[in-house]
């Protein structure tokens, strides 16, 4: 039986900047990467077998998963397990992590996987420096020379404490970057100028990264993606992601509607025309970015709209960061082409509580307040979480449908 392996491995930007084939991540990101294990079920291929950090019923949402047409089958992984212990009878014939990084290679390859399914180091080399964020900066500039989105400064890439003074003190509220991090971690938000915070932030990341990508700051009006998939070497449209961030840029959840909906939105604020010209060069633009690299899947383009300071009007920001790896997003995206019913939306939401119990008894009052309804062989609305919830989970990702499709106020969605 040919199966594709699956691994969610969210601390994969972490391992990149660390480059190591051995990387540890601190304990919240292996949290994380625990209690959400098995998220690849619901995005991964039919063919799919995911590793589980936990042992987990068989029974676990069996109902669910048979009802709405869920293929995937799990294994627990307990240490280092070979794969032939691990997958008896299956063959598998491709490794499909949430990102590509030396340490996930090296976990890949201690399982048992063939070094044949796998990249090798120099591709892999390839995709951490193609992961790094000054990335933005060549795609930046072809879109301006191809007159899209000239409104945005180009970023810049600074390796000494005296030139990332300078720029900040030129510019005053600018936005700091580590080169490789995630879901808002490695970013800094200088709004007070040059001050003690932004100095010590600044020292350790040139300490242990090189650099940083420096940026003039946006009021931003809305987060939302540019979603592709590379099968070979083209590159085709996947979809848009419309998400929250909070305060600090850390993600919060995605907006679970159709894809015209999303579309319909942004255009209220930009038009429609200058969307699908971004989309169109965008996808150009990367195709040639990946040409020498074997990359298989989907990556996306983070995105926002802005209000300019001088015009007023709003504008797009064309490349906040290039996600070369699984994200949230597309994980958003496919849950409601797969799952959701035509004629309702909702939201995708990855939730964070430190006490213990906690997000059992939030899973709980759901399930209690929110029973799912389904059409046919969709959810038309309710709760159902994505991963198992325990009196030990401390993260939970999770999704809540709502008839209906005009606009909602949706917690974490702007609306005008």
């Amino acid at each position: 039986m040919d199966k594709r392996l699956y691994i969610f491995n969210p601390e994969n930007d972490m391992a990149l900047a660390q480059g190591g084939k051995y990387y540890v991540a601190p304990l919240w990101p292996r949290t994380l990467a625990a209690d959400l294990s098995l998220l690849p079920l619901w995005y991964g291929s039919s063919d799919a077998v995911v590793l589980s950090a936990h042992p987990v019923a068989f029974s676990w949402q069996e109902t669910l998963r048979v009802r709405l047409g869920v293929e995937s089958l799990w294994r627990c992984m307990p240490g280092r397990q070979e794969v032939a212990t691990l997958l008896p009878d299956m063959h598998i014939m491709g490794c499909c992590p949430w990102g590509w990084s030396p340490s996930v290679k090296t976990k890949f390859l201690s399982m048992g996987i063939s070094p044949a399914l796998l990249p090798d180091d120099t591709q892999i080399t390839l995709l951490r420096k193609l992961s790094h964020r000054s990335v933005t900066i060549p795609i930046m500039k072809q879109l301006h020379q191809q007159g899209v989105c000239t409104g945005v400064v180009v970023p810049c890439v600074l390796d000494d404490m005296g030139a990332v003074k300078r720029f900040v003190e030129q510019y005053r509220t600018v936005v700091l970057k580590a080169p490789w991090s995630s879901s808002g971690k490695g970013i800094c938000w200088c709004r007070n100028g040059f001050d003690r915070t932004v100095e010590n932030w600044t020292a350790g990341i040139l300490a242990r990264q090189g650099s940083v990508v420096a940026e003039r700051y946006y009021v931003k009006q809305a987060d939302f993606a540019m979603e592709f998939l590379r099968v070979g070497k083209s590159i085709s449209f996947a979809g848009y992601s419309c998400f929250h961030t909070d305060d600090r840029g850390a993600y919060q959840g995605n907006w679970l509607a159709p894809d015209w909906m999303i579309e319909r939105y942004l255009s209220s604020y930009v038009g429609l025309e200058p969307l699908l010209l971004l989309q169109k060069e965008m996808r150009r633009i990367l195709e040639t970015l990946l040409r020498d690299t074997e990359y298989q899947g989907y990556l996306g383009v983070d995105m926002m709209i802005y209000q300019d300071s001088d015009s007023n009007c709003f504008l797009i920001h064309p490349c906040v960061e290039l996600n070369l790896r699984m994200s949230m997003g597309m994980v958003a995206r496919i849950l409601f082409d797969r799952y959701i019913a035509s004629g309702s939306q909702g939201y995708y939401h990855v939730d964070f509580r430190s006490e213990e119990g906690e997000q059992q008894r939030l899973h709980q009052e759901s399930l209690s307040r929110m029973p799912l309804q389904f059409c046919t062989d969709k959810i038309e609305a309710g709760y159902w979480s994505l991963s198992p919830v325990s009196d030990r989970t401390r993260f939970r990702a999770y999704g809540e449908v709502f008839q209906g499709i005009e606009p909602k106020p949706l917690r974490f969605l702007q609306t005008d």
